[in-house]
């Protein structure tokens, strides 16, 4: 049975974030995972989760078989200067399956850039700097053809600015 990367929502855990200084806390994410050889025809796209960024996680998705995928469980936590993606202490050990891109897709309902983005810690999860793109209020992390296990961790930093407004 061939691994994606994340699952069904079992329990996605929207906060009601309070009034916070910061570029992201109040922000709607949107968090799903895509999995493809030819981006125009991706054969497995979950469905679109959405969550207000504040303390705490935003998304727990839940292990999930889909037909002959095995969908693996993921926390995404997000703050206003990076984003944690790790998985639960049940998590069955496996590899992610190879594709073109296999992985996590968060967006953002503003237009933001992010700058500085960096890997601070990766636990148990081969992510190199190639694999993660940032671009105007999305980032994408590909975990095609990756080992993880129940303590794999990767941890991002970034500093998150709104799009400069039109001039003229």
């Amino acid at each position: 049975m061939a691994r994606l990367v994340g699952a069904a929502l079992a329990a996605c855990l929207p906060l009601a974030a309070a009034a916070q200084d910061g570029v992201l806390a109040g922000r709607t994410a949107s968090f799903r995972i895509v999995t493809w050889d030819d981006p125009a025809a991706p054969f497995f796209e979950s469905a679109v989760y959405r969550a207000t960024v504040g303390p705490g996680v935003e998304f727990g998705l839940a292990r999930e078989g889909h037909a002959s995928f095995d969908l693996v469980p993921v926390v995404v936590d997000i703050r206003d200067d990076g984003i944690d993606l790790s998985y639960p202490a049940n998590a069955v050990p496996g590899d992610f399956a190879a594709a073109g891109f296999n992985g996590y897709v968060l967006e953002f309902d503003a237009c933001l850039r992010f700058a500085d983005l960096a890997i601070v810690s990766r636990n148990n999860l081969d992510v190199t700097p190639d694999r993660i793109r940032a671009e105007y209020g999305r980032i994408t992390v590909n975990v095609a053809g990756l080992s993880y296990a129940a303590d794999s961790k990767l941890s991002l930093a970034f500093v998150a600015a709104p799009c400069a407004a039109p001039t003229g």
